[in-house]
Order: structure tokens, then C-alpha cells, then sequence
């Protein structure tokens, strides 16, 4: 209550009153709130109770910056630029006043040791983000030398500082090797089928040179098979991320020659980041049955390095080895306990899946195994108990524990069982279950979370898993749903399991009767076309040239490309498995 009366902007994060999630940068620094919450009973608030607790937001340390590289090369007597314009402060803090910064440079001596010459840069205006000089013999710059420069940045009492290495070249005319977007600051995530780009120029100021080659290496003693494409392929280069070692550092050079063979060449340094260690894992008890048992998830003891904190927690399950991940939560959580009922499973055991994250979003996980025993119940009685928890969780509000609930009653009440009987009250408490993910979605944030979207998608997958099941009603809000929490999850990139669940989703609809029919339908065609379109861009966000995704399901083949030109090129057509099978509509 503190928070929605008198911090006014953070007053839309408490529609949830289980819980009051803010996002990173919501809170600002070197600020003390206090949050209260305040519990009664539904029909009246005059018998109550509070809780306080305060939270004291700290403050981060400044990133300082220069773009194009650690290592660099200008020529003698040319006008040249080191940017430190990248440079940021995490906090935004405006109260501290303007960022202030200071240039020095010191001579690279043969033994290793810095000699200052910030006299040097005399002519320059040292206090910018963008340090313009020109090295001359006059001046006292020495051509074949190498200089480190050092920017220092400020903001109140804080500092930092980050230095690259300049080599001065006695051509005056040498060909150019410039590297246009790569952030050297951030740690990289060690990950199969990642990668990250190099964005580079190799440019000649002499018109009568030509660039005639441009090659990439690795440092000394680095494996090669980080590169992701050709060493002399255009801009970008693509680095796999897959062959990296977590918390390493590897050193990329650029090289560029001209027709003469004169050549310069620009290093840059891809530091990888190492997913937390040494915790534990445990889900209690053992056995339980399915919508009745809460079982305790607990991640105990991880650890990580001192700068890659705080740390976060995702819980999830498979129903079958090799299952999509399930996703339990909407976002990653700051506690490591979790308390949750479980799912109907085909072979009555579930893995269990904890994920622990640091900073920078490299995850440790670790799995236990639960056996969930079937819940023995009429029809009749199973919805009236499901009713009764539904109705019971949407008065909590709790919006991620609404989706995990309507998935573990689609699991009792049949989703991919074919052996369930199918009585009118089943399809009644589907609607239910639709009306209750829909309401549930829109407070989960699926535009602001890619694993809130993921939730919501699964949930949904869950709840569609049998088309014959599947009301008008039902198909009409699966469809309009799907359009939008898909468009949104686009932005953030849609992962393996996320998708394959997503084009399940597609594929039963495509089944059930609205489609099946053939009956043309412009708006569910269209929403239908949005929906595949926008998992197609989701599942290739983060690619780049040359990459492609595909999911495949009985009655849906989608396969996404990514050209070097950056275009997304999109098929669908009925799986070869039967192409006898609904397709989509040739209006869509």
C-alpha cells in the first residue's frame, strides 16, 4: 500500500497482491522504500493484518568504454577519434549530475612499462566522450609505437576507467580496419546454437588502393572454430558462442591489406561468462497425486562470482524425458523455495527442472524426480473440484499460480489422453479453463517478460491438447490469445521449447473444428497467419546470417530463415507426415 499511494509510478506492479514484482529498473538508486501489505478477508477489510519490510536500493558501479576494439591502429600525421561515448551510468542517476571524463595516454616501452606523455595530448580536449587527436612527429608522436590510452569516467563519488592499446603506423595512407558495433563490456553466455556478431569496415583513404583482403584470427593458443563464418567473409563476422568456455577471455584481430600490401589490423577482446555452482536441488515429498499434493522445490547453496550477482530461480518439469520444458513462473524468481501442485503425467514420474541465474542470465540446472499418481475422480466431481481451485486462486490473484493450476487440470481431465470420456461438462470446464488462462495472461506481463509469454503458452498448449475437446468458444479465445502473446514473445526471441509447444498449439487448432471445417473465416485466418509469422521472426530474433529454425508437427512444417541481409524468409505447408491433413487456410 506504501507503494501504490505514494510512489504513484510503481502502482501498476501491485495488481497482483500475491506478489509485487518490480522490474530492474524501476526502483532508483540510492533510495529506501518501504512496502506494506495489508491481508483481510474477502467480504470485509476492517479485520486485517500488515507486514512491512524495507528495501534499500545501493548503487552500481560506472561503465566506462572505448568503442572499436582493445587494440587499434591510426596513421602519423591523420586526424583520429577514440569514443568513449558508450560509456554509462547502470543507475540513470541524474541527481549526481553529468558524467565527466578524463583522457590520458602513456608510451608502451619495450619491457612492458607505461611512460606518461599525457603532454601529448596538449592540443586536445581531454574532458569529452570523444577524444579527437592527430599524431604527429612534430608533436613528439613516434611512428611504429604503441600507446595505451586510458579513459577515466565520473559521476559524483564514483569512477572508472578502461584502457586500448593504439599502435601509430608510419603509413600514412594504410588501409583501415574498423570495428562499427561489438560491445567489449558485457559478458557473453557460453551456449549451443548462440551466437553473437562483429560488426566491422575495411576502408582505404588512398583512391588509388583497394581493399583486397580482410581476415579474422583467434588469439594464440585460441581455438579457431569460434568462428562462425569464413575468416575472410563480410561484415559481420559470427562468433559461436557454443565453443566457448565459460569465464574466458578471447582475443579477436581483425586484419585488412590493401593492393600494396600495406596492412592494419584492430583487436577486440569477448569475455564469457560461468553459470553459478556448487548448490543443490530437492523437491519433497517423493510421491504425491496430481492437483492435491504441494510439492516444496528448493535450490540451496549456489554460488557465484562476486560481480554476477544477485541470483535468480525459474522452476519448471518435463512430463517425458525429452519433453518441452514446462515453465512453472512467469519470470525468474529472487527466492530459491517454491511451493506448487503438480500435474497428471503419461508415466506417472515427472523431472522436476531448477534453474539458477546469475546477472548476466547464464543458468545453472539441476533436476529431481517426483512420482505424481493419478487423481481417481468422476468427471462430475473432478469439475466441481477443479471449479472450486480455480475459483479459489483467481480471488488470490496470483496470475503465474492461476496458469499452473489450469495446466495441471487439462492434464486430469484428458489435454493428449484419448482415453477420457467425453461428457458436455468436460467441454464446459475447458471454456473455464480458457476464461480463467486468458484472464490469468493478461496479468502475468507477457510484453515485458519472454518467460511470462512462455508460461502462457504452455498453459495453453496444455489446455488444446485435444481438438475434439475444443468449443468454438474455446478455439476463438485459444486463436486471439495466441496472436497476442506471440507477437509480444517475437520481441524477446522464442526459445526451442517454447516454440515446438507453440506450434503444437497451432496444429490442434488447425484440427479442431473451426478449421477442420473448411469454412473461410478472414479474421481467424488472419490472426492464424499473424500467429505463425510472428513465431517464425521469434524463433530467428537472435540469428543472423545463414542461421535457420524449424518446428514440425503432423499437420504444420514451419522453417525460418535468416539472410546476411538481415531478411526473414517464412514457409509453412502441411508436414510431409500426412499432407492429407489440415493445412492452413489459402486465405491465410
Amino acid at each position: 500500500t506504501y507503494v501504490r499511494d505514494l510512489v504513484p509510478e510503481l502502482a501498476e506492479y501491485t495488481a497482483n497482491p500475491m506478489s509485487c514484482r518490480l522490474p530492474e529498473d524501476a526502483l532508483d538508486a540510492q533510495t529506501t522504500y518501504k512496502f506494506q501489505v495489508t491481508v483481510g478477508f474477502a467480504d470485509t477489510m476492517t479485520i486485517n493484518s500488515s507486514a512491512t519490510t524495507t528495501v534499500v536500493v545501493g548503487s552500481q558501479d560506472l561503465m566506462a568504454s572505448i568503442s572499436g576494439g582493445v587494440e587499434q591502429t591510426v596513421a602519423i600525421g591523420t586526424a583520429a577519434e577514440l569514443d568513449g561515448s558508450e560509456s554509462y551510468d547502470p543507475d540513470d542517476n541524474d541527481a549526481e549530475g553529468a558524467m565527466e571524463y578524463a583522457w590520458t595516454v602513456a608510451r608502451v616501452l619495450d619491457d612492458g612499462s607505461r611512460e606518461d606523455v599525457n603532454s601529448l595530448l596538449a592540443s586536445a580536449d581531454t574532458t569529452q566522450s570523444v577524444l579527437a587527436f592527430t599524431p604527429t612527429t612534430a608533436a613528439g608522436w613516434a611512428s611504429d609505437t604503441s600507446y595505451e590510452f586510458t579513459l577515466t569516467v565520473s559521476r559524483g563519488t564514483r569512477s572508472a576507467a578502461y584502457s586500448v592499446l593504439v599502435s601509430v603506423s608510419s603509413d600514412q595512407y594504410m588501409p583501415r580496419a574498423t570495428i562499427t558495433d561489438f560491445d567489449e563490456s558485457v559478458k557473453y553466455k557460453p551456449m549451443d546454437g548462440a551466437f553473437t556478431a562483429i560488426y566491422f569496415e575495411a576502408t582505404s583513404p588512398d583512391p588509388g588502393r583497394t581493399i583486397e583482403q580482410t581476415a579474422w584470427s583467434v588469439g594464440d593458443g585460441q581455438s579457431a572454430g569460434l568462428l562462425g563464418k569464413p575468416s575472410g567473409a563480410p561484415s559481420p563476422m559470427l562468433v559461436d558462442l557454443g565453443k566457448t568456455r565459460p569465464n574466458a577471455v578471447y582475443r579477436l584481430k581483425l586484419t585488412v591489406t590493401d593492393s600494396i600490401g600495406s596492412t592494419s589490423s584492430t583487436v577486440v577482446s569477448l569475455t564469457t561468462n560461468g553459470p553459478p555452482t556448487s548448490g543443490t536441488f530437492a523437491v519433497t515429498p517423493y510421491r504425491g497425486t496430481a492437483l492435491e499434493t504441494e510439492f516444496e522445490f528448493l535450490l540451496d547453496g549456489w554460488s557465484d562470482d562476486v560481480d554476477d550477482y544477485p541470483l535468480t530461480y525459474t522452476y519448471g518439469y518435463r512430463l517425458v524425458q525429452d519433453a518441452a520444458l514446462t515453465p512453472l513462473v512467469a519470470d525468474q524468481y529472487a527466492s530459491a523455495w517454491f511451493l506448487t501442485t503438480l500435474p497428471q503425467a503419461p508415466n506417472v514420474n515427472i523431472t522436476c527442472v531448477g534453474r539458477v541465474f546469475d546477472r548476466y542470465l547464464s543458468y545453472a540446472q539441476a533436476l529431481a524426480h517426483a512420482r505424481v499418481d493419478a487423481l481417481e475422480m468422476s468427471t462430475e466431481d473432478l469439475s466441481a473440484f477443479a471449479g472450486d481451485l480455480l475459483s479459489a486462486s483467481a480471488d488470490t490473484g496470483d496470475s503465474e499460480a492461476s496458469l499452473s493450476l489450469v495446466s495441471n487440470v487439462a492434464s486430469v481431465i484428458g489435454g493428449t489422453n484419448t482415453s477420457r470420456r467425453r461428457l458436455s461438462t468436460e467441454q464446459e470446464l475447458i471454456d473455464d479453463l480458457m476464461g480463467h488462462t486468458i484472464s490469468a495472461a493478461s496479468l502475468v506481463g507477457t510484453g515485458s517478460s519472454a518467460a511470462a509469454a512462455a508460461q502462457v503458452l504452455f498453459t495453453v498448449s496444455t489446455l488444446t491438447g485435444d481438438p475434439a475437446s475444443l468449443s468454438e468458444s474455446s478455439q476463438t479465445g485459444a486463436i486471439g490469445l495466441l496472436r497476442e502473446v506471440v507477437g509480444d514473445a517475437a520481441k524477446h526471441g522464442i526459445d526451442d521449447d517454447t516454440a515446438a509447444a507453440t506450434a503444437a498449439t497451432v496444429s490442434s487448432l488447425l484440427s479442431a473444428s473451426l478449421f477442420a471445417s473448411g469454412a473461410a473465416d478472414t479474421s481467424l485466418d488472419g490472426q492464424m497467419a499473424g500467429t505463425v509469422g510472428a513465431l517464425a521472426t521469434g524463433m530467428i530474433a537472435g540469428a543472423y546470417g545463414g542461421q535457420n529454425k524449424s518446428v514440425v508437427t503432423d499437420n504444420l512444417e514451419l522453417r525460418a530463415f535468416r539472410t546476411d541481409c538481415g531478411t526473414c524468409l517464412l514457409y509453412t505447408s502441411p508436414s510431409p507426415r500426412d499432407a492429407t491433413l489440415s493445412r492452413m487456410p489459402s486465405s491465410a
